[in-house]
């Protein structure tokens, strides 16, 4: 009952800023019809990333541009610019998840994703047993020296789905909160440090605690990223929990092959943190393919 109306009371927060998001977006498409409509700065989404490997940051694909209008006396006004991110996952034994994730609003993004395993390769195909739902609010932009936070809501694991305790390998986040602060170095390199506290529905394993996570970016060059996180798993280090107490770490290095387009290879649970459960060994350091793509809306 306290789990149901947490939710609730997350979903209303939710429909409320959407509305006062979307009157917000009518005034700007009313309000300057004669706008110099450039494109999105692409280095957002190599400075300013959605998520790490697993875990969140407060960043979305959608934020306010000031523009010159067309008019013979130009200034600089808001416009709202939204981008999609297309994603496709491929992990151990034969699993893949495809997402897509849409900045609608200037402070809310909306995704879905879907999957199971044994999609690639041999044997039955094992969907998973429902769609990934992912919504985020940004409450507190990124300004100056203060880090930017965000509350949302993510309902999609990652690895193995296991029926009998209704998650996967890596516990869905559920509701969060998350900050993060991107610094620039140079022109062409920078570093992101990201943290954030979460509670996942599953529980089924009989281990519903908080749990915490952390990771950092960091751009070695204009195209190359190298990512880094590791999950605490305080909600999964009891009862039948498939982890150890070591925590989950991972690490990747991505690479922009184009503007819209980026490859992404993950070394995950570098600290091999897993047991037996249901008689089969949990994997325990893995490797996973992540291939992005990214189109601007407006």
């Amino acid at each position: 009952m306290k789990l149901r109306s947490l939710f609730l009371m997350i979903i209303s927060f939710f429909l409320i800023q959407f509305t006062s998001s979307v009157e917000l977006f009518a005034q700007f498409w009313k309000s300057e019809p004669d706008i110099e409509y450039t494109r999105a700065d692409t280095n957002s989404r190599k400075t300013k990333p959605i998520t790490l490997i697993d875990n969140p940051t407060a960043n979305i694909l959608s934020r306010i541009d000031l523009v010159k209008t067309g008019s013979l006396f130009k200034k600089d006004v808001p416009v709202l610019k939204r981008e999609v991110e297309f994603g496709l996952r491929l992990y151990n034994e034969g699993g893949v998840i495809g997402s897509i994730t849409v900045g609608i609003m200037e402070k809310l993004m909306f995704g879905f994703s879907y999957g199971g395993r044994n999609l690639l390769g041999q044997g039955e195909a094992l969907v998973n047993d429902a769609p990934g739902i992912n919504l985020r609010y940004v409450v507190y932009p990124e300004s100056g020296n203060t880090p930017g936070f965000a509350l949302g809501f993510d309902s999609q694991g990652y690895g193995i789905f296991f029926p009998k305790l209704k998650r996967y390998q890596n516990k869905s986040k559920g509701v969060y909160v998350t900050a993060s602060k991107n610094l620039d170095v140079t022109r062409d390199s920078g570093i992101g440090l990201h943290g954030g506290i979460n509670y996942s529905l599953e529980d089924k394993d009989r281990d519903d605690d908080l749990n915490f996570f952390c990771g950092a970016t960091v751009r070695v060059e204009k195209n190359l990223i190298l990512l880094w996180e590791y999950d605490f798993a305080t909600n999964d280090n009891e009862g039948e929990a498939l982890g150890s107490g070591k925590g989950y770490m991972n690490a990747a290095i991505k690479a922009f092959i184009s503007k819209r387009f980026a490859i992404e290879f993950d070394i995950k649970n570098l600290l091999k943190n897993n047991k037996t459960i249901e008689d089969v060994l949990t994997p325990a350091l893995n490797r996973e393919l992540k291939i992005l793509y990214y189109e601007q809306l407006n």
